[in-house]
């Protein structure tokens, strides 16, 4: 009875955590100032009839042990001009833990053309997937 109870417990534990996914990270650009330099998750770019959503994972400086990573999930619409707003974004310390998330959805912005954001969306279109997000947050590389 007890290995049933300690088996339901298990799989529950499983099932109510955060889900993770495996990620391929591609460098796409570096910001204007030329220090953060910004990625796409190629695995978790989808795309419906207007909007396109993907991941994006900002890394503040190249030093491994002072590189703050912060990971966006954005959409943006398809048509122009180019529009994104922010899902929801996660704050990374050096050591890669977990210190802020937020979960709130900003409003649509302008997206200036051939701006890194643009340079972005341009490259996770080429990526993306007919379906829905599962709300899975990538893994960090």
């Amino acid at each position: 009875m007890n290995r049933k109870i300690a088996g339901l417990v298990f799989l529950l534990m499983i099932f109510l955590s955060n889900n993770v996914w495996a990620a391929n990270w591609v460098h796409v650009a570096t910001n204007w100032f030329g220090q953060d330099k910004m990625y796409v998750d190629t695995e978790s770019v989808f795309k419906t009839k207007d909007t396109i959503i993907f991941w994006e994972l900002l890394v503040e400086d190249d030093t491994p042990d002072k590189a703050n990573k912060i990971l966006y999930k954005y959409e943006a619409t398809l048509t122009s001009p180019r529009q994104q707003r922010t899902l929801e974004y996660l704050l990374y310390n050096p050591q890669g833990k977990e210190t802020f998330r937020n979960k709130r959805s900003g409003g649509f912005l302008p997206v200036q053309k051939t701006s890194p954001a643009d340079q972005c969306i341009d490259f996770a279109i080429k990526h993306a997937k007919e379906g829905k997000d599962a709300g899975e947050v990538p893994v960090l590389p």
